[in-house]
């Protein structure tokens, strides 16, 4: 594989997502960076969103239904998120020690390197809203 340089625009698309600490999609980083830098095009965000995922810089969090992909600037294993289907916030989420994987599922042939697990649900702030 080739050396990747460094260029000023992965840089940029890099610091949005690190900045923009809300789990942004890829128009919301889009958005952001275009902001500071206005002749960036939305194809090399998107693209440098997708490698800098690839190199392990950012993940990719695949959404459920038709919801649209979130980045978020945690790499680390066994990361999880909560997502509120009402205000369609995504949250870090802690599991208990007890549900965390131990480097393999029990019975299974299957060893697991990362986890990630996406709840869905309605958050407090949502609820609150409801009850009034």
């Amino acid at each position: 594989m080739k050396e990747l340089r460094n260029t000023k625009q992965r840089e940029e698309v890099l610091n949005a997502v690190r900045t923009l600490m809300y789990h942004p999609t890829a128009e919301e980083v889009y958005l952001d960076v275009s902001r500071k830098n206005p002749s960036i095009s939305k194809g090399t965000v998107y693209r440098n969103l997708n490698l800098l995922t690839q190199l392990g810089e950012i993940s990719k969090i695949s959404m459920p239904g038709s919801e649209p992909d979130r980045f978020d600037h945690i790499t680390e294993e066994n990361h999880h998120h909560a997502f509120c289907r009402c205000c369609k916030r995504l949250f870090d989420y802690e599991l208990d020690e007890e549900l965390h994987y131990e480097g393999h599922v029990i019975d299974k042939d299957f060893t697991v390197e990362k986890s990630q697990l996406i709840l869905t649900g309605i958050c407090k702030d949502c609820l609150e809203k409801n009850k009034e």
